[in-house]
């Protein structure tokens, strides 16, 4: 496809390179010039007078027709290849090979004069048929009516050196930029913790204490940013509009990821529970939500080269000027242009017969031309019957290697420039291409393409394109002219093997552009809860994104380690607000033991794993109240249970007389809720004996044992253990 940044001048022409194949070029003349029909030109001026006034008072005028062609002369052509030829061998370039010239395919374009704008005192009207044919020459016929004074004026100006009348084509072909990228980064974070901490003492000999503390954090913060590469593109307009829809593809995005607003800890969550002498609560919330939006213009636009320039005059003028009076029936005359818009070498097309019958009145001419090229201009001349333009025409179309063909229906009109356009000719040309498929991510488009005629036979044809088969052409004959848009769905077969298949859609223009389905990229964070490498050994991972709107499914296993505590994960997606990421896997211990993650479905583009452990408990036992005058040792035996988690923890603690310190026991909890432990001591006495302490529920994080003494009497109570009693009381001054 053509390259509008690799231009450059040669010969006076202005040569364009290709954006893949450095031997083809594409050449476009620098100026028009009026059409040969042989050596002769295709110009016609007419000067004439009439007897009567009109009604705006003149008495006469002329008129001018005349083709418009650009093209460019073969020895002019010749010496442009040489050159470019040369440029290939070169030692510079590197290259070689023969210089290839590519044919330009335009989809659109309209032609305008000068003479247009000039007044109406000199020119009354100009006619042309406002588009040029797109193939071959670019020949557009015109029309002038001058008035008496403009009549004199271009007489005498088409004549001599230099020239008078100025074209402007605007024709429009598919090229590409040099790339555009744009890049949008967006986040947003909503922390809130809650600590609060209440300690009730009570005392049997003094009056109660109590205390509370509480530590409230809350934090909102979000931010995006947009940026741009432009490269070559300097266009203002283009620049406008892929900045329009970047911020409002942002916005968009970001509307859809806004977090709400968290909820603080209600009056009644921070009650102290009834019956508690000692409440902890620590609550934390974090939401982090995070986006980038990449974009990549690789797409061919819409170019207009826009060749224009002045008509050279035309030798020997007067070979082609003459004088008429308008009562002269000659006057009384219906002049039509009439062409073929469409590519003869390309399309299956061997001719293209025209049936032209005026006949009003006196008056009936028909007329039969035979055109075998875009380049070739027939013309139906004929009387009039007054001021009646209506005729009636058919054609049709003679295909190359068949015995059949297409025969239109008959039509009447008034037209002054009869053109059979390339969707007329009762051939489907649809031209298949590679848009913006990145092929690190799709290895292969198949497409299935279907066309329902009306009245013809409808077809349906599957292709494929991949890098190295980068484009498909269909030329279907389907004997009638095409009304309906074709149907047609791409089946992506990723790099990884997936494969991934849209719905069915309408295309109504002759070039397709298979383009990627996925229009951005979406990410997801993959972190880890502390520190790797003591108690956890690995994590493994299964992430699976799953769209199923579109069907589409994405895969990916990880493994996160000390060396690699987090993983980012980057695939491309249709559309970034829809599906879901869903992630389950294992934690294993460094002591061999493993601990399932189950599914669950992401609520952020971050994901944060871990061990299960929410808490830990923390026991000191504490020697004090231990007379070693008496006691040798003790050992107090330690028990915490969750059956529920699979957890036992045991271990006993020895107490002498040299402990200054108390022993500490730690427990990691996966119920936070479940902190109840149990104790008992056992007292190694100096005269060899030893006295067995009563096993001990508790949920303090103190233990003080005592040694079990003589059974007393509480006043109004039953007798209990003098150590139990004052073991119960030392419990709840803690």
């Amino acid at each position: 496809m053509l390259r509008i940044d690799k231009v450059q001048m040669i010969e006076g022409i202005t040569v364009y390179g290709d954006d893949e194949n450095p031997n083809l070029f594409y050449v476009l003349p620098n100026t028009p010039r009026f059409r040969k029909n042989g050596d002769d030109y295709a110009f016609k001026f007419v000067k004439y007078r009439t007897p009567i006034k009109r009604e705006n008072g003149k008495l006469g005028g002329a008129f001018a027709f005349f083709d418009v062609e650009f093209t460019i002369p073969e020895e002019q052509l010749d010496a442009v290849k040489e050159v470019l030829r040369q440029k290939l061998n070169s030692s510079e370039s590197g290259g070689g090979g023969d210089v290839e010239i590519g044919q330009l395919t335009f989809t659109d374009g309209k032609a305008s004069i000068n003479l247009e704008s000039i007044s109406k005192e000199i020119v009354e009207t100009v006619w042309n048929p406002g588009s040029p044919a797109l193939y071959g020459n670019y020949i557009t016929p015109f029309t002038v009516e001058f008035t008496p004074d403009g009549a004199a004026l271009f007489q005498q100006a088409l004549q001599g050196e230099g020239g008078a009348v100025q074209v402007a084509y605007d024709l429009y072909t598919w090229a590409k930029l040099p790339p555009i990228k744009v890049k949008g980064k967006f986040n947003a974070e909503k922390f809130y913790s809650f600590y609060q901490q209440i300690d009730l003492n009570w005392s049997s000999w003094s009056k109660d204490a109590y205390r509370e503390k509480i530590i409230e954090k809350v934090r909102d913060s979000d931010s995006y940013e947009i940026s741009f590469e432009w490269g070559a593109t300097t266009d203002p307009e283009i620049q406008k509009d892929i900045r329009e829809w970047a911020h409002k593809t942002m916005e968009d995005a970001i509307a859809r990821k806004m977090i709400n607003a968290m909820e603080p800890v209600s009056e009644k969550g921070r009650k102290k529970p009834w019956g508690k002498k000692h409440v902890t609560r620590d609550f934390v919330n974090q939401k982090i939500s995070s986006f980038t939006l990449e974009f990549n213009e690789k797409l061919p636009f819409k170019w207009n080269p826009a060749p224009r320039g002045t008509l050279p005059n035309i030798e020997d003028f007067m070979k082609y000027y003459s004088e008429v009076d308008t009562d002269d029936p000659f006057f009384r005359q219906l002049h039509v242009p009439i062409s073929v818009n469409a590519d003869f070498a390309d399309l299956p097309i061997h001719s293209v017969e025209v049936h032209v019958d005026y006949n009003h009145g006196n008056v009936h001419t028909i007329e039969q031309p035979l055109l075998k090229s875009p380049d070739d201009v027939a013309w139906f001349k004929t009387y009039t019957d007054g001021e009646n333009l209506n005729y009636n025409y058919w054609y049709q179309v003679n295909y190359r290697g068949m015995s059949q063909f297409f025969k239109s229906e008959e039509f009447e009109t008034d037209d002054r420039n009869l053109v059979i356009n390339v969707d007329d000719t009762g051939i489907l040309v649809i031209d298949a291409r590679i848009g913006d498929l990145d092929f690190s991510e799709i290895s292969q488009a198949i497409v299935t393409l279907r066309y329902d005629g009306g009245a013809a036979e409808g077809f349906e044809e599957c292709f494929s394109l991949d890098r190295m088969s980068k484009e498909h052409k269909i030329r279907k004959v389907i004997l009638e002219p095409r009304h309906n848009p074709y149907m047609y769905k791409v089946k992506y077969v990723m790099a990884n093997g997936r494969k991934f298949e849209s719905d069915w859609q309408k295309g109504d223009s002759k070039t397709l552009y298979i383009n990627s389905p996925f229009s951005q990229k979406k990410e997801v964070a993959v972190r880890t809860i502390g520190e790797l490498g003591t108690d956890v050994r690995n994590i493994f991972l299964n992430l699976v994104y799953e769209d199923p709107d579109n069907k589409y499914v994405q895969k990916e296993s990880l493994i996160l380690s000390r060396e690699k505590p987090y993983v980012t994960w980057a695939f491309p997606v249709v559309d970034p607000s829809l599906g879901d990421v869903t992630y389950s896997g294992t934690v294993q211990y460094a002591d061999g033991t493993v601990e399932e993650i189950d599914e669950t479905c992401a609520e952020s583009d971050t994901i944060v794993v871990g061990p299960a452990i929410r808490n830990i408990l923390n026991v000191e036992v504490h020697p004090d109240l231990i007379d070693f005058e008496e006691v040798k040792l003790v050992k107090v035996s330690l028990l915490y249970e969750d059956s529920k988690n699979g957890i036992m923890e045991k271990k006993d603690v020895i107490l002498r007389q040299d402990c200054k310190k108390p022993a500490c026991w730690t427990v990691k909890l996966k119920d936070r809720n479940l902190t109840k432990y149990q104790w008992q001591a056992t007292f190694y006495m100096k005269d060899g004996t030893f006295r067995l302490g009563d096993p001990m529920n508790s949920e303090e994080p103190s233990v003080v044992p005592k040694l079990p003494g003589k059974r007393v009497r509480r006043k109004g109570s039953e007798f209990r253990d003098e150590c139990e009693f004052e073991e119960e009381s030392e419990y709840r001054e803690d």
